[in-house]
């Protein structure tokens, strides 16, 4: 008996199936592509009950891969108060920052004692193009602890109150690859860098898993607006393994969700009962994580000293490495010896140089088979030229922090310097080397929003108007293999997902624009108007 459909589409189709672009129809059978081709092939599966959707407006696509995010901190970031800066929120200084928490307190009736905490804020986006401090977020309470966290999440901003319950003072020395900043007259600034904001995170109180799971629909609800079905958590931690093990074993998730766990990395690899590059429920872990430099908005670790630099550093001042190389030798040996992928953050180009040391002198004592590898070199942001051979002939995928073009400031331009911040995330090298690599939005630093990811890599060109390295510029089919077919080649699911092929989930979006048709200026605008995971609508505008 011939299988029947569930569903059939007809209308615009772009499938990224280089053998069969532009098929009349899809069908649908059980959660997967059952035919995508004419409509005489496809309706030979047509029975009774199979519903007919014609696309009046549009075009039907394969849904985005995130390659790289944090969904746990999405989870989290669910529940704080939203201090971002146009295009996503309000915030566009330190005033409106003040007004907006000083609000929430009131209309939230937050209790005396009771952590407030706010995300999203951008220090180069705000009018006073600093951070927060202290100071500044003592006039909204000193009778709550107030924490504050930038965009990126490598830095955070305290009131009096939170450091004195954190048991901060002038005294508190500096952790290895992070800082407690102080003003010059040595006292706590209450601005966080890098390792010195673990202490931050560890000082939150804890949400109920009744709170976490509805937080955790929130922000799936957030990724399927913008056409997301599988999402990265790259940095999985203990409190997010309790939760992700907690919602699969009650088959919570509505979308795939692929783990890197990071702290208490291999014991969560071993023990937390999350499959490693197989799916349960949908959650798997797809390799381990490493956070080898800083952020972009002014620690990542440079060869050569930064242009303009912050109050306080000195002039040679190069970013911070957060992790030391004897470190980085036993998480690539305990990837190569466990077959497990690795995804080491490193941004700045001295980082990636100790990144490729490490990687090479590694796999070459264990005779690892480089190409049987999909080890992640993650944003690869300002990097030399030359090093882009070096990672091909490691066999390293690389994925790309492209949105930074779309959303850079002349300060940040400024902080990097004019040549150096021309060739950011230069992914038209690995274009004409033929190398497969990602896009990615790294949520909640941005919301998962793919457009950005696009207009980005395809128009180098900023928000406010700058050209950034044209000569770096790709073309619209290039960025959206790399946040579909080649995002799912990153997790070893090329087979099944990332273009509409027969066999493969049914993993669509509706976008109300061809990003292969529209001008390329005009990608940014393009928007999500329905998402479908495996056949069933997650989203509809």
């Amino acid at each position: 008996m011939p299988t029947v459909a569930d569903k059939i589409y007809i209308g615009k189709i772009l499938t990224l199936d280089e053998n069969n672009m532009y098929p009349e129809a899809v069908s649908i059978k059980d959660g997967k592509i059952l035919e995508a081709g004419t409509l005489e092939e496809v309706f030979s599966s047509k029975g009774e009950y199979t519903e007919i959707v014609e696309i009046k407006e549009g075009v039907l696509a394969p849904a985005f891969i995130d390659a790289h995010g944090h969904f746990g901190i999405e989870v989290l970031v669910a529940g704080w108060i939203d201090i971002q800066a146009p295009p996503y929120g309000e915030c566009s200084d330190i005033d409106s920052i003040i007004a907006k928490l000083k609000k929430e307190i009131e209309v939230k009736r937050i209790e005396p004692g009771d952590w407030v905490v706010g995300f999203g804020y951008y220090n180069d986006e705000l009018k006073e193009k600093r951070h927060p401090n202290r100071y500044d977020l003592d006039m909204i309470s000193k009778n709550h602890p107030i924490v504050i966290w930038h965009a990126s999440l490598h830095f955070c901003a305290c009131n009096s109150k939170a450091l004195e319950m954190m048991g901060l003072d002038n005294n508190t020395e500096n952790p290895y690859g992070g800082e407690f900043c102080r003003d010059e007259a040595g006292e706590l600034t209450g601005v966080c860098i890098g390792t010195a904001r673990y202490k931050v995170v560890a000082s939150l109180p804890q949400l109920t898993m009744e709170k976490k799971i509805e937080n955790l629909k929130k922000a799936e609800d957030l990724y399927f607006k913008y056409g997301v079905t599988t999402i990265q958590d790259g940095g999985t931690r203990p409190d997010d393994v309790a939760l992700f093990k907690y919602a699969m074993e009650r088959d919570v998730f509505r979308a795939d969700i692929v783990c890197y766990p990071m702290i208490d990395r291999e014991n969560i690899v071993e023990n937390s009962g999350i499959p490693v590059n197989e799916y349960k429920n949908r959650v798997k872990i797809g390799g381990i994580k490493m956070v080898a430099d800083g952020g972009f908005a002014g620690t990542v670790k440079l060869s050569k000293p930064y242009n303009v630099v912050e109050d306080g550093k000195p002039a040679d001042y190069t970013g911070l490495m957060y992790e030391t190389r004897e470190n980085m030798d036993e998480f690539l040996k305990y990837g190569f010896e466990n077959d497990i992928a690795t995804m080491i953050h490193a941004s700045g180009d001295a980082c990636i140089d100790m990144v490729l040391d490490s990687y090479e002198e590694q796999s070459a004592k264990l005779n690892v088979d480089l190409n049987k590898r999909r080890d992640i070199l993650l944003h690869y942001t300002f990097p030399r030229l030359e090093q882009a051979d070096r990672v091909g002939r490691l066999k390293m995928f690389p994925s790309l922090l492209s949105p930074r073009v779309y959303f850079a400031r002349q300060k940040d331009i400024d902080r990097y310097g004019e040549e150096r911040f021309s060739r950011m995330c230069p992914s038209s090298q690995f274009v004409e080397k033929g190398m497969r690599f990602s896009l990615h939005m790294d949520a909640p630093m941005y919301p998962p929003h793919i457009m950005p990811i696009m207009h980005g890599a395809v128009n180098r060109k900023s928000i406010e108007g700058i050209d950034i390295g044209s000569e770096y510029r790709i073309s619209a089919l290039d960025a959206l293999k790399a946040v579909t077919i080649n995002a799912a080649y990153q997790y070893r699911e090329e087979n099944i997902k990332g273009t509409i092929e027969k066999g493969k989930m049914a993993d669509l979006v509706i976008l109300n624009k061809n990003p292969l048709e529209v001008e390329q200026m005009d990608i940014i605008n393009i928007e999500v108007l329905e998402t479908i995971k495996e056949g069933v609508t997650v989203f509809k505008a």
